[in-house]
């Protein structure tokens, strides 16, 4: 216990604490940001598909 109170007093232990804690919520903001644009990705493909299915009958018609 002792031990381990004379490192939480530390301020480079700390320090370090908090850093690895930063690199953490960053590590998990960029796998955030990677799954948006994935979804995006989805979505403008999904789109992409509807005007082609639009196309196609538009084309129907006309013959």
């Amino acid at each position: 216990m002792d031990a381990r109170i004379k490192h939480a007093s530390d301020p480079l232990f700390l320090l370090t604490i908090l850093r690895v804690r930063v690199r953490v919520r960053v590590r998990v903001r960029v796998r955030v940001r990677v799954r948006v644009r994935v979804r995006v990705r989805v979505r403008v493909r999904v789109r992409v598909r509807v005007r082609v299915r639009v196309r196609v009958r538009v084309r129907v018609r006309v013959r």
